[in-house]
């Protein structure tokens, strides 16, 4: 062929270059919820991955106790917790002779948050993730940022040298970040704080997303080990059982499918304000949903509620996979989706 022609063959069959990798964690998320729920799902969402994506079925983690901060470090920097120092969510510290957290750090300030509050920092991770080697084989250019309700789920996975991580507080409703990272919240993310607060869910009625027979294959609702101050019974009502917006409205809207839907509307703001996969430079953006952890606990895997709050992860993930292919182009997006821990059977 004449070297025209070769240059078209090879250019029409070279993939397009990743602009941006985006690493999703479901927290507690267990593996057969996949299969479970699968008839129930939606185009969009798990089976868009489950069909065109790459599955691996036989993941997993070789480490103990498989903890959300143990999680997310091994799967950014592939170092199990004896290596990377994050053996835990917290453990006493022989050091000071204190118990800390997996990302406490007293050295750095909460910017966002309550005044005078200590930040967060992932000074104890040892070794690089994904995210820091991205950073070193491009001089910097790649803008790499973990978000998170969460804060060691925000930032252990983006590693030492992000452009940011970003976390919820729930003392104030705001998405906070710490002064390791940067000098003050940059303004649109206090924009987003003001006009995108959580408040704006106070009120929202949580019911069922398909009819109760759909229901079946979970168990009864109410049952008796079910733990929640907030009921536990269809529908819920996201007011904390005040008149106003306060922290039992933030503590019961953390654990609910509507988190998740805010910290994806949050995500459309980071990407669209950092300018993520807009060049030829591969950015990395992790984001992990927290409240189907914080439900799962009070209700077990076998509930209604974790039945229902899968269902709709699966419509979130949609909302975002569609705004991504839009913005970007999903066919220059790499797409990772996993779970930091599975979690077992209520005992009762």
């Amino acid at each position: 062929l004449p070297a025209s022609a070769q240059q078209r063959r090879r250019a029409a069959s070279s993939p397009k270059k990743v602009r941006l990798v985006v690493g999703i964690v479901i927290d507690q998320f267990r593996a057969d919820y996949l299969n479970r729920f699968s008839d129930l799902f939606g185009e969009g969402g798990f089976k868009r991955l489950l069909d065109g994506g790459a599955v691996f079925t036989n993941a997993n983690y070789i480490h103990t106790p498989t903890y959300t901060a143990c999680g997310h470090s091994t799967l950014m920097t592939g170092a199990t917790p004896s290596m990377s120092g994050i053996i835990g969510n917290d453990w006493y510290d022989r050091t000071t002779g204190k118990r800390v957290t997996s990302v406490n750090d007293d050295k750095t300030k909460l910017l966002g948050g309550r005044e005078g509050a200590s930040g967060m920092s992932p000074h104890r991770l040892l070794g690089s993730t994904i995210g820091d080697e991205m950073k070193l084989a491009t001089a910097g250019q790649a803008k790499v940022i973990g978000l998170s309700y969460k804060d060691r789920s925000a930032i252990l996975p983006v590693g030492k040298r992000p452009d940011a991580a970003y976390w919820f507080d729930g003392s104030t409703g705001n998405f906070v970040t710490s002064s390791y990272y940067l000098n003050d919240l940059p303004e649109w993310v206090k924009a987003f704080n003001r006009d995108q607060h959580c408040s704006m869910f106070f009120g929202t009625k949580w019911e069922r997303l398909l009819p109760e027979s759909d229901y079946a294959r979970s168990a009864p609702d109410d049952a008796p080990y079910e733990k929640s101050p907030f009921g536990t019974k269809f529908p819920y009502t996201l007011n904390g059982g005040e008149d106003k917006p306060g922290t039992r409205f933030i503590t019961q809207f953390e654990a609910s499918p509507m988190a998740n839907n805010h910290l994806v509307s949050f995500a459309k703001t980071v990407i669209e304000n950092e300018k993520l996969g807009a060049d030829d430079v591969t950015d990395l953006l992790t984001i992990s949903f927290s409240a189907n952890d914080l439900l799962g606990h009070a209700f077990g895997p076998y509930s209604q509620e974790v039945q229902d709050m899968t269902l709709r992860t699966d419509r979130t993930l949609a909302e975002l996979f569609s705004y991504l292919d839009k913005k970007i182009g999903l066919d220059q997006i790499v797409v990772v989706l996993t779970a930091d821990h599975g979690v077992a059977p209520v005992p009762e």
